[in-house]
C-alpha cells in the first residue's frame, strides 16, 4: 500500500520496519528528544523490536555494526559493546570464517523469557498507557478514514484461528501505527523505545491474553471512528491490564 501523508504524520503500511536502516530521523537531533535509553540500551531495544516485527528470526544474520551505528547515532563502538553484551546473554551467536557474522540466537525466545522482569514491565505499560490515552484523546474527531484503515490492518479477525505470534506481532505493529497516525514520528519514536524494552522484559502472552489484546484493539478503533473519547480511553486501560496480569490499574 502506497503511503499515506495525513494530518498526524506519514507512514507506510505493509513496509517492513526498518528500524535498523538509516532514516532522515537518524542522528544526534533524534536522540535529544528521546534521550531517555542510553547508547546500548537502544541498540539492544531496536533489536529486540526487530526480532518482534518479523524483522529478523532466530538464525538470520544481524544488519553489521556500521549501518546500525548510522541507522541509531551512536558510535560503531558503542554498537559492537552492545552486540557483545547481547551475545553473552545468549540473545545472538558469533559465528567465524567466511560465513560468519553475528546472528539472532535460535533460543532467542527462550533466553528472552528468563529475562522475564514484570516489575519494570509494569512501570513501561503504565507510561505507554498515559501516552496513549492522550495521543487518542486529542486525536478524536481528527482522523480520517485512510488513517483509520491503516490501524484496522492490526486488528485480526476474531473468528480466526491464529498462534499467539500472529497476534504478537500484529500487537507489536497496531502500536507503532497507532503512534504514527496520533502523534507523528516523535510520538512513534517514543512508542519504539517502549516497545523496545518490553520486548527484552516481557515475554510474548499467551494465547487468550493476546486475544484479549486483540479485542482491545477493535474496540479502541471504534473509539476513534465514532469519535468517543471514553471508549477509546477505556480500550487503551484495558490492554494495559492484559499483560502482565499487573499492569495498569
Amino acid at each position: 500500500m502506497a503511503g499515506h501523508a495525513g494530518k498526524f504524520g506519514a507512514y507506510v503500511v505493509g513496509e517492513p520496519s526498518r528500524l535498523l536502516v538509516p532514516t532522515r530521523q537518524a542522528g544526534s537531533s533524534r536522540r535529544q528528544v528521546f534521550g531517555g535509553l542510553s547508547g546500548a540500551e537502544l541498540v539492544r531495544s531496536r533489536i529486540a523490536l526487530e526480532v518482534r516485527l518479523g524483522g529478523f528470526s532466530p538464525g538470520d544474520r544481524l544488519t553489521d555494526a556500521g549501518v546500525i551505528s548510522q541507522a541509531l547515532g551512536v558510535s560503531e563502538i558503542t554498537v559492537r559493546r552492545a552486540l557483545e553484551t547481547m551475545g553473552q546473554d545468549g540473545l545472538l551467536e558469533r559465528r567465524r570464517g567466511r560465513a560468519g557474522g553475528t546472528f539472532i540466537a535460535q533460543r532467542w525466545d527462550a533466553v528472552a523469557a528468563a529475562m522475564r522482569d514484570d516489575q519494570q514491565a509494569v512501570q513501561l505499560v503504565n507510561f505507554q498507557r498515559v501516552l496513549e490515552c492522550g495521543l487518542a484523546a486529542l486525536a478524536c474527531g481528527e482522523l480520517d478514514l485512510d488513517d483509520l484503515a491503516a490501524l484496522g490492518e492490526y486488528v485480526q479477525p476474531t473468528e480466526a484461528e491464529l498462534e499467539p505470534d500472529s497476534y504478537s506481532l500484529a500487537d507489536a505493529h497496531f502500536h507503532l501505527a497507532l503512534a504514527t497516525v496520533l502523534g507523528g514520528w516523535r510520538a512513534r519514536e517514543r512508542q519504539t523505545d517502549l516497545l523496545g524494552k518490553l520486548c527484552i522484559l516481557l515475554p510474548k502472552p499467551p494465547l487468550d491474553v493476546a486475544q484479549q489484546q486483540n479485542r482491545a484493539h477493535a474496540q479502541l478503533l471504534a473509539g476513534l471512528e465514532s469519535g468517543s473519547i471514553d471508549v477509546a480511553v477505556e480500550a487503551v486501560k484495558l490492554h494495559a491490564r492484559c499483560w502482565p496480569l499487573t499492569g495498569g490499574p
